[in-house]
């Protein structure tokens, strides 16, 4: 029988609450998802979002450590902090970068990416007056319409790259996929033919390169869903051990397994008595049905625990389920622990992960809430400690 956690870490003491992240876990979905695509293909591990909510420097030295081929990040922001973290992988940002931090991306050998014509003349134009390298990835809109060039920019974007100083380097072209549905294939398979016919579009700017341009498309649900032709991939919410979607945990679950790296915790702090009847929270919201046992918990929507959450959530307390009471203050949840026996101050309450036998998803926890699992892990406020296991 799985004991329960009661008691505090030895590493989490002095804290009123704190994230785990189990970095064994996470490797063993590292290896999961490199067994998933063809040999030689190279996996990205994205890290962006001080990685999902993770921790941006220790997930990203762990996944260097486990040989991960390259790292993305969001920002040059993220990218400078690694490389003064020491980490020394290829690193791609995948969102906009302003001009005045090319410098930087040119000596810490940081690689961008470029998704319209405004960012390609600023890029073009900087590594033409420095003659400075620029490593660039050019990102394609294959139908998301979110960053990119479209279908019909390709013949003025080849024009325009045929014209770039040797100073520029395509070092990769790539795409998103906006629905890796194992149920609606067709949709995916439409933004991955169009992926193909701007690739060949562009063969004639890329392959002045050394070497052929990487070319990447999928994300988690993409390496799940669908065969990989191209040579390079990017695990994010997989590396953390969550299913993109309900549709690729149906169709992929009994294929690979993924094992949930982050789990957050904090103390029962007071405990008091009430009445049947009785009112708990801002503007009281909620009336206990029976004389109840309710206990305060010193997190709230500024630690990211979602004010939807209110009256609907459980948590974990000496392995059993207590409800949220009442309203999310911005500090403070006060839960029911009335029928769990032995409950008292500074034990332990999971918000997210295992105790005992009980298990709290992130998953599960974004039902609540009425959103995704991937806005409730990367909210977690970044000041809470991350303590690594």
């Amino acid at each position: 029988m799985t004991k329960s956690m009661n008691t505090i870490p030895k590493k989490a003491q002095g804290l009123r609450t704190w994230v785990e992240i189990d970095t064994r876990a996470l490797g063993k979905n590292v290896h999961a998802l490199k067994r998933v695509p063809k040999k030689g293909v190279l996996l990205m591990g994205i890290v962006k979002s001080n990685a999902y909510g993770h921790g941006l420097v220790p997930v990203a030295q762990a996944l260097e450590a486990y040989g991960v081929a390259w790292l993305g990040v969001d920002s040059l922001v993220e990218a400078a902090r690694l490389r003064k973290e020491g980490v020394r992988t290829p690193l791609l940002v995948l969102g906009y970068t302003l001009p005045e931090h090319f410098a930087t991306a040119s000596k810490e050998k940081i690689s961008l990416t470029i998704s319209s014509f405004p960012a390609l003349r600023e890029v073009s134009t900087w590594t033409a007056k420095t003659k400075k390298r620029l490593n660039v990835h050019i990102k394609i809109d294959s139908g998301m319409h979110r960053q990119g060039f479209l279908s019909e920019d390709m013949p003025e974007l080849s024009r325009a790259l045929s014209e770039t100083t040797k100073f520029l380097r395509i070092e990769g072209i790539y795409s998103h996929l906006a629905e890796a549905n194992p149920e609606a294939l067709v949709l995916g398979e439409k933004q991955i033919e169009l992926f193909r016919d701007c690739i060949k579009a562009l063969s004639l700017a890329t392959d002045r390169e050394r070497g052929k341009p990487l070319l990447h498309i999928s994300a988690s649900g993409g390496i799940l869903c669908f065969p990989n032709e191209f040579s390079m991939v990017r695990a994010g919410a997989a590396l953390y051990g969550l299913w993109p979607s309900p549709e690729a945990h149906k169709a992929k679950s009994k294929e690979i397994a993924l094992t949930p790296v982050l789990s957050w915790r904090t103390l029962v702090v007071e405990i008091k008595h009430i009445r049947r009847g009785e009112k708990v929270g801002y503007s009281f919201t909620e009336a206990v049905r029976r004389d109840s046992t309710i206990a305060v918990c010193p997190i709230g929507y500024w630690h990211g625990y979602p004010r939807a959450l209110s009256g609907k959530s459980d948590v974990l307390v000496r392995g059993k389920r207590a409800k949220v009471l009442g309203r999310v203050s911005m500090d403070m949840i006060v839960i029911d622990v009335t029928g769990i026996r032995g409950v008292s101050a500074m034990d332990v309450v999971t918000l997210i992960g295992k105790d005992g036998t009980e298990e709290l998803s992130a998953d599960e926890v974004a039902c609540f809430a009425g959103t995704t699992h991937y806005e409730i892990v990367t909210r977690i406020n970044p000041l809470i400690e991350r303590i690594i296991k």
